[in-house]
């Protein structure tokens, strides 16, 4: 007996709605975070290789009269530069503290208009180009996400996905004592969504390692408790195995975090 074509959209589906980052942001947690962390946020990921490197990508494929639209732009990690590099940049962006930061932030840049919508929901007209960073987890829909980026885009899609490992969080789960969720990597089944669309693409990527730095273990246990399924009751342990791994003490509140995650930058022509 022939089984059944393996479908990447529906897998895509299924990974997604089981995914930590997926269930944090249904159950509102991710608007917490976002409320409590912004600045954390923005420093880490404005630091190192992977910015650089982004920033770099932009610039080379886009220019001074480019018309942009900027899916779930966060606190505005790539929308600063993006203001000061192309003609007109509409963000959209679902985090109502988001958007409050980005607009309050970027209140000089006459070129950017900030909507406080889902992607799923906007209505807009067309730009030059479709732009995204880290932010494709949040659709489960995927093929209806791509396809309504292709409608909006007259040249192309520019997309970044990062890949982490977790090694620290499974560290941190043993010595705990509790199960953590297998980690959800979805660029090399994005780029098989993307085939069995049929759609033209190219994708580069690179890896790095880094030390992202937490003013505290309450930021840190924002981001970490859906990831971990942890509760408070957790942080004298988890405080505990930082110290023991030289990343945290008690005299010194912040909270060091070494990382190493894969960048993958996506081109879609249309």
């Amino acid at each position: 007996m022939i089984g059944r074509m393996w479908d990447p959209v529906a897998e895509w589906h299924d990974t997604v709605l089981n995914s930590p980052s997926y269930l944090k942001l249904a159950s509102g947690d991710d608007e917490t975070f976002w409320e409590q962390c912004s600045a954390s946020y923005m420093q880490n990921r404005t630091s190192g290789t992977h910015f650089k490197r982004v920033i770099n990508w932009l610039a080379d494929k886009t220019g001074p009269a480019t018309s942009l639209i900027e899916i779930g732009p966060g606190p505005g990690v790539f929308t600063r530069f993006l203001t000061t590099h192309c003609a007109q940049v509409t963000a959209v962006e679902p985090s109502p503290a988001n958007a409050v930061q980005l607009r309050r932030e970027l209140s000089g840049s006459c070129n950017l208009t900030v909507m406080l919508k889902n992607w799923e929901d906007v209505a807009l007209d067309s730009h030059d180009m479709v732009f995204s960073a880290g932010t494709l987890y949040v659709f489960p829909d995927i093929e209806g996400a791509v396809m309504k980026m292709i409608r909006h885009a007259r040249k192309k899609i520019l997309l970044v996905m990062i890949d982490e490992e977790q090694a620290l969080e499974q560290q941190a789960a043993n010595a705990l004592g509790i199960q953590q969720p297998a980690p959800t990597h979805l660029s090399i089944l994005f780029t098989e969504v993307l085939n069995s669309l049929n759609l033209s693409f190219t994708y580069d990527r690179f890896s790095e390692d880094a030390e992202y730095v937490y003013p505290n273990f309450d930021v840190l246990f924002e981001l970490w408790k859906g990831n971990l399924e942890i509760g408070r009751e957790h942080l004298p342990e988890l405080k505990v195995f930082f110290s023991k791994q030289g990343l945290y003490t008690d005299n010194q509140p912040a909270v060091k975090v070494p990382r190493r995650f894969t960048t993958y930058l996506i081109e879609i022509a249309v």
